[in-house]
């Protein structure tokens, strides 16, 4: 269990990969409106420990940063799809040119 404030810079950190997990955009604002809450609660208790220095997301902004990083994968993983379906093509040619020379 760490203290509040860097419980939220951990949090802060982590924040993308686990917006990343999500599917909808609405889910995506909860998210960073939730952590936000968060943060202005915890620099409004007085308790010991380290400052909260941690700063608010803008909702917008993490969600524009949100649909940017997907539709970079959904390239990546089209890109990759073409690739494997051009090296199957290849390799069964080569398999079937290999028969033939038996």
């Amino acid at each position: 269990m760490l203290p509040e404030a860097l419980q939220l810079r951990k949090e802060d950190g982590e924040l993308d990969d686990v917006l990343d997990r999500e599917t909808a955009e609405k889910r995506v604002r909860e998210v960073v409106e939730g952590f936000n809450h968060r943060v202005v609660a915890a620099r409004r208790q007085l308790q010991g420990g380290p400052p909260v220095v941690t700063p608010t997301r803008d909702p917008d902004v993490e969600v524009r940063r949100w649909a940017e990083r997907r539709d970079a994968r959904a390239l990546a993983n089209a890109e990759a799809l073409r690739r494997d379906a051009a090296g199957t093509r290849a390799g069964s040619e080569r398999r079937r040119r290999l028969w033939w020379r038996r």
